[in-house]
Formats: structure tokens, C-alpha cells, sequence
């Protein structure tokens, strides 16, 4: 999946103690949203779905998220400076941003296909019902012959 956003990058302060981690492209959460969608994992070509899903996500990303995911280590003032040490710790908290952020946009899409679902079963339901309706009609006509 990091693949999808490019690779992580870092900056490194040495004066003031800190490295961030990003994602190169300075991807924002509405660039790494188009990285997680599942019409990609199921090539689906149900557009409602698929659009409400953006509908969903894009208004999620509008109220939770402001702002690039970075991951930022900061020296503690009783610890030597360890660039490598500062790097693999703001990686850490870079990918736990992604993947919690990965993870509540799973669920959304989840919640649209178990909408989806929902009311294809219901349309099914009600075809069904339809059938039933003018097979027993088709029979009593039958029958009264």
C-alpha cells in the first residue's frame, strides 16, 4: 500500500532535535484516500457504490483531517542525538498515522458496501415477491380453466 504513495522522506533539524517523516509528494490524506479505495482491490463497476464511498470518505476527510501526515521525533534533552535512532522513530509514528487513517477509511467503505448490499437484497426481495405475485396468478388462472 506505501507504494501507491510514494516513499517516505525525512527532515532532519539536529539543531532543534528533531527528524520528520512524509511522504514524498507532500501527499495529503485526500491523496492518500485515493490509495485505500476498494473499486481498486474489486475493480468494481458499480459507480453508485463507488461514488457514494467518495461522498462518504470526502466528507469524513473534511471534518478529521487538516493536514499532511507527517511523523515527528524529538529529542528528549537526557538522550545523545542519534540521527538513524530519530528517523526509524518518526517513520514509526508516520506509518501508525497512515495506517490508523488506512483503517477508519476501510471502514467507511465498508459501511457503503454493507448499505449497498443491504439494498440490492432488498430490490432482490421485492423482484422475488413481484415473481411470486403473477406465478400464483398465472396458476389460479390456470386453475379456473
Amino acid at each position: 500500500m506505501i507504494n501507491d504513495i510514494g516513499k517516505i522522506c525525512y527532515n532532519v533539524n539536529k539543531d532543534k532535535g528533531t527528524v520528520t517523516a512524509y511522504f514524498s509528494g507532500g501527499a495529503d490524506y485526500y491523496a492518500l484516500m485515493h490509495g485505500i479505495t476498494m473499486d481498486k482491490v474489486f475493480n468494481m463497476n458499480d459507480t453508485t457504490i463507488v461514488e457514494e464511498m467518495a461522498e462518504n470518505a470526502a466528507e469524513f476527510l473534511e471534518k478529521n483531517y487538516h493536514s499532511t501526515p507527517v511523523g515527528i521525533a524529538r529529542l528528549h534533552p537526557s538522550d545523545e542525538w542519534d540521527e538513524y535512532v530519530g528517523k526509524l522513530v518518526a517513520r514509526k509514528k508516520l506509518l501508525k498515522k497512515y495506517y490508523k487513517f488506512q483503517n477508519v477509511m476501510l471502514n467507511l467503505q465498508k459501511r457503503s458496501f454493507e448499505k449497498a448490499h443491504k439494498n440490492f437484497m432488498n430490490r432482490l426481495q421485492q423482484q422475488i415477491d413481484t415473481c411470486k405475485v403473477r406465478l400464483n396468478r398465472c396458476e389460479n388462472d390456470l386453475a379456473r380453466s
